[in-house]
């Protein structure tokens, strides 16, 4: 097979493939070269949800991505799989065509070649939605929108007289709601450049499947989704470039906005995004939850009364769904007390789980449950510590039936919409898309999302480290914003255009590694933006904080220490 070159699998920066490459995929290649990355590699000591921890077991941004990424394939695998004896359905792409379906992400899959890009490009999508979260996770996304907010008055250009320098306003909006799903897709831009190196210079089906939320900072959609945005004013060039230069291709085709390609601009998302959603909402709220259960924030008896007193509440479904996983939950995991208190607060729930045909697998017969184990261990019975690590054990195997039902329900509420068939309008419109996928079982994951709210996400132990996640962000701002603002060259710092710059401030940008400096000059000199008005001091700005959101939690800490 002739190995296409980059402009044929349309790639940010068409280029041809080493002699020695046999693999002729742009998006294996996507994938290797995430897995090699700079930006995987940073997410190791990022915080998933417990800053700074110490313990072996807790998950960092980067298992965490590991974990959306092999969900995902998963999903797509089920999808493929229910989907394959089906003469109707929209992954058929001669039958397609000769239906007169039109164009689609099932019309160009035509071999196993063409699966194998949509696996691929999926998966180093899921390994880069995270790349653009800073230190200390959310609440770090938090500290930096928070910080511009209350220095509005002091850095941007609006409202001033005009003798100091400032940040446009437009600018200044996105850094009042910093996105880091916004800064992941930048990465994703930005990696692309000729200084970085090892480039990722990702094809476009990896790079249009990032983007969750296809629309701007000051958008109706942006507001309509709680303020989650993709792209920053200082990427939309790259990404309007991006998308004129794409060819006409199916898997970038949206019927919704005919004789455009997919513009993640403008809300149209591709159809490997809505995996990548779905397969980060499995990933987080199970592995959030078996983490703190481990950490004892709460117990078994703990989800049992939390799950009772919803009960009243719960929408249609809830019960039939949900029921039977907390059922499952105390009789794989819970002891005596818990079976007894789920009996008290949810009288004949067992009877009638049975009654409905979803109590037939929970039986004690039919799997290893932690009761069972005490009884063939009873020393670990009467010793506590270890009483509590043979629970988590299955706690853990829990989680994984709760994971392949998440996964099961996700793939059937995809592959029977009209995701893969086309417009997706109801979904693209939908503030809450995963209810449409998941149904009825997305008040699992709503559920669990509550037990984590209650006992973990607003703790004592958090709330400590998190003031100081707050501290160490802030003082880093304090540094580095208006030291980027005053450098007018921050390549050659010794230029007569930083004349004023302090010294200090000279050594704050010299720290900003040479591929952030680099890329803010070419894209300068290239002419990506009109100069003057703010916007240059703005560009700067996003340059200082590609390297403070770049940074783990571990070195944010210490250069903190080093120089506020």
């Amino acid at each position: 097979m002739a190995e296409p070159n980059g402009e044929e699998n349309k790639q940010l920066v068409p280029e041809s493939y080493e002699s020695f490459d046999k693999a002729g995929n742009g998006s294996i290649e996507d994938y290797r070269r995430v897995v090699s990355s700079i930006e995987l590699r940073s997410l190791k000591d990022k915080t998933q949800v417990f800053p700074l921890d110490q313990e072996h077991h807790v998950r960092t941004r980067l298992s965490h991505s590991y974990e959306v990424a092999t969900t995902a394939s998963s999903i797509l695998e089920e999808i493929l799989s229910r989907n394959a004896e089906n003469p109707n359905n929209a992954w058929h792409a001669r039958r397609n065509r000769e239906a007169g379906i039109g164009k689609s992400i099932g019309s160009c899959i035509d071999s196993e070649q063409d699966v194998t890009s949509l696996r691929y490009s999926l998966m180093a999508a899921c390994l880069l939605h995270d790349a653009g979260n800073p230190p200390f996770g959310h609440f770090g996304e938090q500290v930096i929108g928070s910080w511009f907010s209350e220095n509005e008055r002091t850095y941007c250009l609006e409202g001033s007289d005009g003798h100091r320098a400032g940040i446009c306003k437009e600018g200044y909006a996105d850094l009042k709601k910093f996105e880091g799903n916004a800064n992941s897709l930048r990465i994703a831009l930005c990696s692309s450049c000729m200084y970085d190196g090892r480039r990722l210079n990702l094809t476009a089906t990896t790079l249009f499947s990032i983007a969750k939320y296809p629309w701007v900072s000051d958008s109706e959609e942006a507001s309509a989704h709680k303020g989650k945005y993709n792209c920053f004013l200082s990427d939309r060039k790259r990404v309007e470039d991006f998308i004129e230069s794409v060819a006409e291709d199916s898997r970038l085709y949206s019927e919704s906005t005919p004789g455009c390609y997919v513009n993640i601009l403008e809300g149209c998302r591709h159809p490997l995004s809505f995996i990548l959603e779905a397969s980060d909402d499995i990933s987080y709220v199970t592995a959030d939850f078996e983490d703190a259960f481990r950490k004892g924030m709460f117990s078994v008896g703990d989800v049992v009364r939390s799950y009772a007193a919803g009960v009243g509440g719960m929408p249609q479904g809830y019960e039939t769904y949900t029921a039977t996983l907390m059922d499952l939950l105390v009789v794989m995991a819970g002891s005596m007390d818990d079976r007894r208190l789920l009996d008290a607060l949810c009288p004949n729930l067992r009877s009638r789980l049975k009654g409905e045909g979803t109590h037939s697998f929970l039986g004690e017969g039919e799997l290893h449950t932690f009761q069972a184990a005490l009884r063939e261990n009873p020393s670990i019975a009467n010793d506590d510590h270890q009483c509590s690590q043979l629970q988590e054990t299955y706690v853990s195997r829990w989680v994984d039936i709760t994971r392949r039902w998440l996964r099961f329900s996700a793939a059937g509420g995809i592959a029977g919409s009209d995701i893969f068939c086309g417009s997706s309008v109801e979904l693209r419109k939908c503030a809450d898309v995963d209810s449409v996928i998941f149904g009825n079982h997305y008040a699992t994951i709503k559920f669990l999302k509550v037990i984590m709210n209650k006992y973990v996400y607003n703790s004592p132990q958090n709330m400590k480290k998190n003031l100081t996640a707050n501290t160490v962000l802030r003082g880093l701002l304090d540094k580095f914003v208006p030291a980027a603002i005053h450098c007018t060259n921050p390549v050659n710092i010794d230029s007569d255009e930083n004349s004023e710059m302090k010294a200090f401030e000279k050594s704050l940008i010299l720290s900003v590694p040479l591929r952030f400096r680099l890329d803010y000059q070419a894209r300068k000199a290239a002419g990506s933006w009109k100069l003057g008005e703010g916007r240059d001091e703005y560009e700067r700005v996003m340059m200082v904080l590609d390297y403070i959101t770049s940074m783990t939690d571990g070195f944010a800490v210490q250069l903190h220490k080093e120089i506020c």
